[in-house]
């Protein structure tokens, strides 16, 4: 019988951890980044978005969540009833017999359909059996896990050449459990089967229209630079100029002060990038980053900066492609922080 008992050793391996990095006069401030990404494909041109309704289970529930999500991407939706009418105007346009009152409105050259079908709809749940040991006795108890499974396959096909655009397959795979003493109802399957709806509207819309990616980075405090502290306290609020000055600052300390490690002087130093990165500044922030790989070079995590830093940059060039403003197209927030 497998046992549903869940195990406390990781824990106890992060607090080892952390407490070993303090004692060591070093420590991370883990911060939570975001940022925008560009759409898999140009959508720029279009603005209008008609939704043909999603065949197959679920295909309803589907069909609505990606309405609401178009919209909030701020596309025109259009329901199947107002493309036929518009579709119906500019035929009669085109004959010199445009109705008085009409929208007047031109779906054809900048209009696209959705249109797509469930492919898998279906829900499968495990009851596993254990035990519980206490000074009254052993007692039975179970657990039931769940995993809804959906897939879709979606296509976008532009309205004037009837060409489709984007063929996109979408799946989702949403797991659960409960734990019953002493007999194990059914699961309900509801809960997961909206988890997995929403991420396949999800998956969908990061292929046609620009989306925010979270990301975690780490700033670095040194107990021999105290004066490092309050760069990652301006950081931390979103106030990355004077994080810059002040990281600077105590990266001067740093290398005036013979008693501080090579090591150390790189992680000032990576903070100094971090700071002009988030600032918008990939490039300026690439220069720095490899003068923090040069003094450190078993520090893994600045290769991975500087591999995110070159990305932001080609993502910036399609994102002001796809219509994006440029203030927002290089645009890098903190929205949290952990660690200290």
């Amino acid at each position: 019988m497998r046992s549903c008992m869940r195990s406390v050793l990781p824990m106890a391996a992060v607090f080892v951890f952390i407490l070993s990095f303090g004692l060591a006069g070093c420590a991370e401030v883990r911060v939570q980044g975001q940022m925008l990404r560009p759409a898999e494909i140009n959508m720029a041109g279009y603005q209008q978005v008609t939704i043909e309704p999603i065949q197959g289970q679920g295909g309803d529930v589907i069909t609505e969540r990606l309405k609401q999500s178009l919209a909030e991407a701020n596309f025109e939706v259009l329901d199947r009833e107002s493309l036929g009418q518009r579709q119906r105007e500019e035929t009669l346009e085109k004959l010199g017999q445009a109705a008085p009152g009409g929208s007047g409105q031109k779906i054809t050259k900048a209009g696209v359909l959705i249109k797509g079908k469930v492919l898998k709809h279906n829900f499968t749940q495990q009851v596993h059996q254990g035990t519980t040991r206490t000074n009254a006795g052993t007692y039975v108890s179970y657990c039931t896990e769940g995993q809804a499974n959906v897939e879709v396959s979606l296509q976008v096909v532009d309205l004037a050449s009837m060409k489709i655009i984007a063929p996109k397959s979408v799946q989702a795979r949403e797991t659960g459990r409960t734990d019953y003493f002493p007999s194990p109802p059914p699961m309900d399957s509801t809960e997961l089967f909206d988890r997995a709806h929403a991420s396949v509207v999800a998956d969908f819309m990061r292929a046609i229209a620009p989306y925010k990616e979270y990301f975690e980075v780490t700033l670095y405090k040194v107990g021999s630079v105290p004066t490092n502290d309050a760069g990652i306290e301006y950081f931390k609020s979103g106030n990355y100029a004077d994080a810059a000055r002040e990281f600077e600052s105590a990266l001067a300390t740093a290398k005036s002060q013979p008693k501080v490690e090579p090591k150390d002087v790189s992680r000032i130093t990576s903070n100094v990038a971090m700071a002009h990165e988030f600032s918008g500044d990939s490039e300026r922030a690439i220069a720095i980053y490899k003068e923090a790989v040069r003094l450190d070079p078993g520090n893994g995590a600045y290769a991975q900066s500087i591999s995110r830093c070159e990305r932001r940059i080609r993502d910036v060039r399609k994102l002001k492609d796809q219509g994006v403003p440029t203030a927002a197209a290089g645009a890098v927030s903190a929205v949290g922080g952990r660690g200290e």
